[in-house]
């Protein structure tokens, strides 16, 4: 027989997104700069990644990962924390599923609200991985507002905020249908089991 646990506080969720969020940076870091690089000089991956190397060592990959760390251990905290809100708040009962709709606009919202928490840092970690004259966050902040002015922190959040809600209310909602038709099987595998050993 199955243990079936609490559900987890919103703080647990948001701890484990937070966790999540730190643990991931370590391949998103160098796969975002190497993507960034490629965008602003129209090359290749690959040969971005061989300039990388021959130039900055194999160090170069985590230029930025502070940054990094800053940004996504903040938004995975809201996009988990947020996700299961909002759910929890339209679901009409805690034992049933929630609809597709529900899903989807819980997730959509809770990838916008994410967003909308650490766009200003995403953009920090985009200029020091794109530009090698920033030498730290500080630099590149103090850099940004003398040159720019506090606009440039939210420059492309629109186009961005477009993109997040139809991409992460798929996500969302693909992810826990999959689980909760897995979840439906592996009960009923289960009952059926029980069945036939009292049987026996």
């Amino acid at each position: 027989m199955r243990m079936r646990t609490s559900e987890p506080t919103l703080l647990w969720q948001a701890t484990a997104g937070s966790i999540a969020g730190i643990s991931q940076t370590v391949i998103t870091c160098p796969m975002e700069l190497i993507k960034t690089r490629a965008q602003l000089t129209s090359s290749s991956v690959l040969s971005c990644f061989r300039h990388l190397i021959r130039t900055e060592g194999s160090r170069g990959l985590y230029r930025g990962l502070t940054a990094t760390i800053a940004r996504d251990a903040p938004a995975f905290a809201t996009y988990f924390s947020c996700f299961e809100l909002i759910l929890s708040l339209t679901k009409s009962s805690s034992s049933s599923p929630p609809s597709t709709l529900h899903l989807l606009l819980s997730g959509g919202t809770a990838g916008a609200m994410s967003w909308l928490v650490i766009y200003p840092v995403d953009v920090i970690k985009s200029r020091i991985q794109a530009d090698m004259r920033y030498n730290s966050i500080r630099h590149c902040v103090r850099q940004s507002l003398t040159e720019e002015g506090f606009g440039v922190f939210m420059r492309g959040f629109a186009p961005t905020l477009v993109r997040a809600f139809p991409t992460n209310a798929a996500t969302f909602a693909v992810v826990t249908w999959t689980l909760y038709s897995y979840e439906r099987y592996y009960s009923g595998q289960h009952e059926v089991q029980d069945d036939e050993n009292v049987l026996e």
